[in-house]
Parts: C-alpha cells; structure tokens; sequence
C-alpha cells in the first residue's frame, strides 16, 4: 500500500496561540482581575511557555481590549469598561444578526445539533445558564452556529474581536445579572431558529441583546482615551498591510522574516507580532514551522469582506442617525461634493477616505471604528486586485444616502446600504 498524498500536519499548534488560549481564558472569566499587574515571570509559569510566544499572546490580547501593554513599562489586565464592552455588544448584535438571516433555512445537521445540545444543557433552566455565563462560554454557543452555517470568514473575524470584552463583563458581574432573563430570550432565539424561522429568531436576538446591553452593571464607563505613539510593532504591521493592499507584496508571496526585518530595519520579536497581528486582519497566513505569506484572494472572499464592511456602515448610520443626525448629513455632503469634484484616481481614492471617516466618526464608537479601519482595508485589498466589488462609493448612490439622512429617513437610509452592500 502506497503512503498517503495527503500531508498531516503533526506539529501541533504554535506556541503563541496555546499562549493566548491560556490567559484569555484566565481573562474572560476573572480569574486574573480587572487590572490586575501583570508579571512576565508569573504569565510564563502560568502557560509553560517561553518569552517570545507569551508576548505575542499579549499583543493579541491587547488587540481585543483585554490588556493594556506600556513597553518597558508594566502590562495589566485592562478594567472593566462599560462603553467599550457596548460598543462591542452592538457590533456583535449586528454581526449576527446577519449570520442569522443567511443561515437559518440552511442550518445544517451539526449546526441543528449544536443548537439543541446548547438548549437542554445551557438554556434549560437558569442554574445552568448562570454557569455558562459565569464559564464565559455562552455567548460562543449561541453565535458559532449561525457563523459557521453563514459561511463568512470575515463574520468569524469580527465576532472574535468584540466577544471577548462581553464575555469577561458578564463572568466578572454575573452575581449581579438575571440569569433567567437571558436564558428565557436565548431559549426563544434558539427554538424559532430550529423552526426555521428567521425573523422570529432576529426578533428574539434583538430583544436580548437591547435589554441585556442596557442592564450590564459595574465598569468605569471610561471616555476615549487620546491616542497613543504606536508600537514598533504596530508600525511594522501598517507598513506591511500597506504594502500588501498597493499590490507591492502579491497575494502567495513567502513572507521571510529576515527579508522583513532587512527591509524594515527592526529585529525578529517586532517582525513576528506584525505578521500575528495581520494574520489576525486576514491579510497574512501563518502556518506552523513554515514562513507566514500573503493571503491568497479569491472573489468570494472579496464577497464576505464587503457583505461585513455593509453590516459595519450600517451599524454606522443607525448610531449616526440616532446621535448626530445634522453633524452626520452635513459632513456626507461635504463628502459628496469631494466625489462630485474628484479628476483623478487620487481623487477618488481621497473622497472614500472622507466618505469612510465621516462614517466611522459620526458614529460615536470607537471599536466600530476600528473594526470598519480593518474591514475596509480589506475591501481595498481586493478592489487594488479588481475582483468585481460593486461600488459603494459611488456619487450618485451618495446623493441619494445623503438626502435620506437629511430626511431622517432610517428605512430608506438601511435599504440603500443593504442594496449596495449585498444585505438583502
């Protein structure tokens, strides 16, 4: 009998993610306290690692709010913030919502599974929901069937992000949450989407995510912070992204480290957390023992990233709408009139920078912001390498949002951006 073709990878997993795993989990469950010091001797006896891997697991969780890292300063668990954990909340809320209305009348039998076992051993009575709360393991249960049967990576991506930051708020003030209320609106969730009712399922979301939102207690609601000078390893990461998304580094293309660190003049640890953290974006793949290389494109890709980048604008609008509805009109037409003026590509490309900016800040939400910064990188990336992404940033599609803005016309205002994005 001949060996097999099919290579098995026999590696296991990189350090740096069993790293992350370790203290997300000590994280998210209160287990290390909201800004607590954190100690790289005590963080190394903790995940049986070595130093490189520990601070790239640091560095992730700093990307998902959890940590707040000062270089050769002090690393703690970031404290409980009822503003940012929200933010994340709405984003989460959005994002699926819409894996809910793709994949409800597609669910397949494993998703059917998960949702059942979900019901009878978390959401059977409020003692158990309670510990699936205090576990951090619910709000991944309810999502990843509806993520998975949705089929869209960028999805995936974004519920990552924000999920963490809920999970930890709710572990850490669980005593002081209705346990029963959320079992009682998840349960509904669950039994309308194993109906294969969709618009029961959003209806029965959406009222759990409003009240349990509004209801989170403690945390510093804590104003945004100005920005900070970024870290060598957030400006090894933008140059690389950059290069990435003008088409300078092709799709495929072998990342080696020491090519990188060459040409970006700075040492291997910086040189590896960049290309963690543009794993993390979806712009580069890392595989264990073998060298990181550019992600590969391919038009269903460029489908997904752009269906998110809809789900994150319209988030955008909704916030925009019901917060600064006057600011948000008059700087989409100062906007419009950058399109209405654009000669040049140059141009163009400005006047979506503006487009996009006035989206993002008239929002109020600085993790939305974030998020759509990445997504729309993304997007880019894939439009630099014209795979047919239709276009949002198209004048006369603007005139039309920006005059429902100004009518307050939240209804015309959502299908413009679902027609446009792919959300219908």
């Amino acid at each position: 009998m001949p060996i097999p073709s099919t290579p098995l990878d026999l590696g296991g997993r990189p350090a740096r993610a069993e790293a992350y795993d370790v203290l997300l989990a000590e994280i998210v469950t209160g287990r290390l306290a909201p800004g607590a010091r954190l100690d790289d001797a005590d963080l190394l006896t903790l995940t049986s690692g070595s130093r490189a891997p520990l601070r790239e697991a640091l560095n992730r969780l700093a990307d998902v709010w959890l940590v707040e890292v000062v270089p050769r300063r002090s690393t703690r668990v970031a404290p409980l913030d009822l503003r940012r954990t929200r933010e994340c909340a709405d984003v989460l809320a959005a994002v699926v919502e819409r894996a809910m209305r793709e994949s409800v009348a597609t669910l397949t039998e494993r998703d059917r599974r998960d949702l059942q076992r979900l019901r009878t051993a978390s959401l059977s009575d409020a003692v158990d929901t309670r510990a699936a709360m205090a576990h951090a393991t619910l709000g991944r249960a309810v999502a990843a069937p509806f993520l998975r049967a949705a089929g869209n990576a960028e999805y995936v991506r974004l519920e990552a992000r924000v999920r963490p930051t809920i999970e930890r708020h709710v572990a850490v003030r669980v005593a002081l949450l209705d346990p029963e209320a959320w079992r009682a609106r998840l349960a509904e969730v669950v039994d309308a989407a194993l109906d294969g009712d969709a618009d029961g399922a959003v209806a029965a979301w959406r009222e759990h995510v409003e009240h349990s939102s509004h209801s989170l207690p403690g945390g510093e609601d804590r104003d945004p912070v100005a920005p900070v000078a970024p870290t060598l390893r957030e400006r090894a990461s933008l140059v690389i992204q950059d290069a990435i998304i003008d088409g300078t580094l092709v799709p495929g293309e072998v990342l080696r480290e020491s090519d990188l660190m060459a040409w970006l003049g700075i040492s291997r640890t910086p040189v590896r957390e960049a290309l963690t953290t543009l794993a993390d974006r979806g712009l580069v793949v890392q595989a264990h023992h073998r060298p990181a290389t550019v992600a590969t494109l391919d038009e269903e890709s460029s489908r997904e990233s752009f269906r998110a980048l809809g789900v994150l604008r319209l988030l955008a609008l909704d916030r925009g709408l019901a917060t600064r509805p006057d600011e948000l009109a008059a700087e989409l037409e100062q906007a419009l009139a950058a399109w209405e003026n654009a000669r040049s590509a140059d141009d163009r490309l400005a006047a979506a920078d503006q487009t996009s900016a006035v989206l993002e800040r008239t929002s109020g939400s600085t993790v939305l912001q974030e998020l759509t910064s990445t997504v729309n990188a993304r997007v880019r990336w894939h439009a630099v390498h014209r795979l047919g992404l239709p276009g949002a940033d198209d004048p006369v599609w603007l005139r039309s949002l920006v005059r429902a803005v100004e009518g307050r016309r939240a209804h015309d205002v959502r299908a413009l951006v679902a027609d446009v994005y792919g959300l219908e």
